[in-house]
C-alpha cells in the first residue's frame, strides 16, 4: 500500500479525533469511561484497532527517516493497543484509570495529534 494513500486515510482520521477532543472534551471523557466499563465494548474496539494496526504494519512497515515513519509508528501503536485491549483488558483499564487529570497536558497531546493529522492530510492530498 502506498504511503500517500495511507496518509490520505490516517491524516483526516487524526484531524477529526484531534478536533473532537479539543472541542468536546467532556463527551470524550464520558465515552472513554464507558468503554473501560464494558468488557464487550473494550474487546470489540480492541479487535478493530488490532485489525487496522495489523493492516498498516503488514503493508507499510517502512522505517525510513522521513515522514513515512509516522505511518509505520502509528500502525505499530495501533497494533500494540489492540493487543492490549484484547489480551490484557485489565491492564488497559488500569492504564486508562491512571491518565492524568491535567487537562493542559492532555490538550497538548491532542494538539500534537491534530498537527500530525494536518501534516499527513497535506502529504496525502497535496504530495
Amino acid at each position: 500500500m502506498n504511503s500517500t494513500v495511507l496518509a490520505m486515510l490516517i491524516g483526516p482520521f487524526m484531524l477529526v479525533i484531534g478536533l473532537t477532543v479539543l472541542l468536546n472534551q467532556k463527551a470524550l471523557w464520558n465515552i472513554r469511561d464507558d468503554l473501560f466499563k464494558s468488557p464487550a465494548l473494550l474487546y470489540i474496539s480492541g479487535l478493530m484497532i488490532f485489525s487496522a494496526g495489523t493492516a498498516i504494519v503488514a503493508f507499510h512497515n517502512i522505517w525510513a527517516p522521513d515522514w513515512r515513519l509516522i505511518i509505520t509508528i502509528f500502525g505499530w501503536l495501533m497494533f500494540a493497543k489492540g493487543v492490549l485491549f484484547v489480551v490484557f483488558p485489565d491492564i488497559a483499564v488500569k492504564i486508562a484509570g491512571s491518565y492524568p487529570k491535567n487537562d493542559k497536558m492532555l490538550i497538548l497531546c491532542w494538539i500534537i495529534m491534530l498537527a500530525i493529522g494536518i501534516f499527513l492530510t497535506a502529504k496525502g492530498y497535496y504530495p
